[in-house]
This record gives C-alpha cells, structure tokens and sequence, in this order.
C-alpha cells in the first residue's frame, strides 16, 4: 500500500526509529469509512508479541521512501501494546 506521498507501506518492510534502532512495518490500521491509514503496527522482526500501535503523528519518510519513526526505540516501546486484532471484509463492523 503507498500512502498519499507515495511512502510504501508493505508488510514487513524496515521502520527506522530516530536513534537508528531498526523494527518492522507488522500491519496498518484502516479507518473503514474514510478509507485512510491512521496508524502502523510496528514491532521487532518476528516477535508479534512486541507490536506497538504508532500514530501517523509519529510517521516519516526517509530520503529512500523508507519508513522512518520521528521517536526513539525507548519511545517506541513504552507505546501501547496491539493486544488484538481482527480482519473485517469492507463494510463489517466489529462485535462487541
């Protein structure tokens, strides 16, 4: 997926954070109705039990189209945990 300024968003590419600590792009999360990206899902390589839910706010480009995290891996970790997640066709909206 590339966002309105062309950053590529595909699983698994490399996320810098601004000290140089290098994590992965896990997942995004779509806003259904407006059809807009508002966060990313950020973790260490392969350990899904580490992912960070990261607002937009927080999300750059770097000089190569890569993705680049305006805080450091100590910020990044104290963000909140993605604890569940679930799948839904366009138009579903989530059980209670």
């Amino acid at each position: 997926m590339r966002t309105g300024t062309g950053m590529n968003l595909a699983l698994g590419t490399t996320v810098r954070c601004s000290d140089g600590a290098v994590r992965e792009l896990a997942d995004i999360v779509v806003d259904g109705p407006g059809r807009r990206v508002t966060h990313l899902v950020v973790q260490p390589k392969r350990q899904h039990e580490e992912a960070r839910l990261v607002s937009l706010e927080l999300v750059g480009e770097d000089a190569n189209g890569g993705v680049s995290l305006f805080c450091t891996a100590e910020t990044l970790d104290g963000l909140e945990r993605v604890r569940e997640y679930a799948y839904l066709p366009a138009g579903q909206q989530p059980e209670d």
